[in-house]
C-alpha cells in the first residue's frame, strides 16, 4: 500500500514510525509544516499528482483544508482514512457517500477512543446484532483532570495546569473542558452504531469548566466518582443523547477509569454491554488505530458507516433523571429531563450539574 500522509505532528509522526516498521505500508509523501526534504512536502499538489499513491491518511485536524483534501483524494479514486473527529462529525456522511460512489474506502477508527478499536468494533457489532445504547468516557483530558482533583485534592486550575504541562490539554482547552470533543465523538458512535446523522450541536452538552472540589466531595459522599460521560440510546423509535458530568454508580466500571484513559462501550439486548478500555490519546495509541484502518482496507473493509444514514435530532424531553445541582444559592438534587436541566442551569454563571446515576 502506497500512502500519502497529511500531517506529521504527534499522530502523523507516529504513523510514519509505525509504517516504517512494516514491509507493505509505504509512506510515499507526507504533507508537513516542517522543512520539505525527503518524503516531506509543503504542497498537497505533490501528493495529488503522484499516481503511485493509492491511499491518503489524514492527521491534520480541523475542517479546512482537511475537507478539501479529503474530497480531492476520494474524487481521484483513493482510499481515505482520518483521525479527525471534527471533520468526520461535520462531513462524514458526505465523504462516505463519495467514497461509495468511487468504490474506495472511508475509515475513521482513530477519530474516537485514541488507541481503542471502538468504532471498528461498533461497526462489526452493528452488522451482527441489534444495538440500543452506546457511550463511555471518551475524553482523556477531562478524565485526567477529574481523577487528579479527586486523588490529589487539586483545584480545577491546578488540574488543568498539570494536564497542560504533560501535554494532555491544549493551551486553549475549551473543546475538552466544555464537552465539545466528547460530543463530536458520541455523534460518531451514533452514526456507526445506530445509522443516524446527528449534528454535535444538537447533543445536549455540559462540561467540567465550572467543577469545584466541593462537587468532587459531593460525588464521593454518595459512594460515587465524578466523570464526564457520553450517553446515547435508541429504543422504541426514540433517539436520546447527552454529554455531561455523571456521579457514576458504584457498580459502574467507568467510575474506576483513571488518569487519561478512556472506556467506550456499546450495549444490545442480545450481546449485553461490551466495554473497551485503553489509552484515549497520544502518538502511538492513535497512530495504531490509523494503522489498523490501513490493515482493514487491505482486508477488504471499506466503510464503517452504514450505507444509508438518516438525519436525526435527539429527543431532550423523554426520561426524567436525578441530578445534582450546585449554584450560588446552594446544592440540591432534582429530577428533570435533559432538556429541563439545560434550560434551567446550563447558562447560570458558575453553576454545575451532574447526573446521579441510578440502577436501571
Amino acid at each position: 500500500m502506497n500512502i500519502g500522509l497529511l500531517g506529521t505532528g504527534t499522530v502523523g509522526g507516529g504513523v510514519i514510525q509505525m509504517a516504517g516498521q512494516t514491509a507493505d505500508l509505504r509512506i510515499v509523501k507526507a504533507l508537513t509544516l516542517d522543512k520539505p526534504e525527503g518524503i516531506l512536502t509543503n504542497d498537497f499538489a505533490d501528493i495529488a499528482s503522484d499516481g503511485s499513491i493509492d491511499t491518503v491518511a489524514e492527521a491534520m485536524g480541523g475542517i479546512s483544508p482537511a475537507y478539501e483534501y479529503a474530497r480531492a483524494s476520494l474524487e481521484a479514486g483513493r482510499n481515505f482514512i482520518t483521525s479527525n473527529k471534527l471533520l468526520v462529525s461535520a462531513k462524514g456522511a458526505e465523504l462516505d457517500a463519495l467514497a461509495r460512489k468511487k468504490g474506495v474506502a472511508f475509515l475513521f477508527g482513530a477519530a474516537c477512543g485514541g488507541g481503542i478499536p471502538y468504532l471498528e468494533s461498533l461497526s462489526v457489532a452493528r452488522e451482527s446484532y441489534p444495538l440500543d445504547r452506546v457511550g463511555g468516557i471518551l475524553n482523556g483530558t477531562t478524565n485526567f483532570m477529574l481523577f487528579n482533583m479527586e486523588s490529589r485534592a487539586l483545584s480545577y486550575d491546578q488540574a488543568l495546569a498539570m494536564a497542560q504541562e504533560l501535554g494532555y490539554a491544549e493551551r486553549d482547552p475549551s473543546s475538552d473542558v466544555l464537552g465539545l470533543d466528547t460530543a463530536r465523538k458520541i455523534v460518531l458512535a451514533i452514526a456507526v452504531g445506530f445509522g443516524f446523522d446527528v449534528r454535535p450541536q444538537d447533543v445536549p452538552t455540559f462540561g467540567i469548566s465550572t467543577v469545584t472540589p466541593e462537587d468532587i466531595k459531593a460525588a464521593r459522599s454518595t459512594g460515587r466518582a465524578l466523570k464526564l460521560c457520553a450517553r446515547a440510546s435508541f429504543r422504541e423509535g426514540v433517539l436520546e443523547a447527552r454529554v455531561n458530568p455523571v456521579f457514576c454508580a458504584p457498580q459502574n466500571p467507568e467510575g474506576a477509569v483513571s488518569r487519561n484513559f478512556n472506556m467506550a462501550w456499546f450495549d444490545g439486548p442480545q450481546c449485553g454491554r461490551i466495554a473497551l478500555y485503553g489509552q484515549g490519546a497520544g502518538r502511538f495509541p492513535t497512530a495504531s488505530n490509523m494503522i489498523r484502518d490501513l490493515r482493514s482496507i487491505q482486508a477488504g473493509k471499506l466503510h464503517m458507516l452504514p450505507e444509508t444514514l438518516k438525519q436525526a435530532q435527539p429527543d431532550q424531553n423523554g426520561r426524567s433523571r436525578l441530578w445534582y445541582v450546585r449554584t450560588d444559592a446552594g446544592k440540591q438534587e432534582i429530577r428533570a429531563t435533559v432538556g429541563e436541566i439545560h434550560r434551567r442551569f446550563a447558562t447560570v454563571p458558575g453553576a454545575f450539574f451532574a447526573e446521579i446515576e441510578e440502577e436501571e
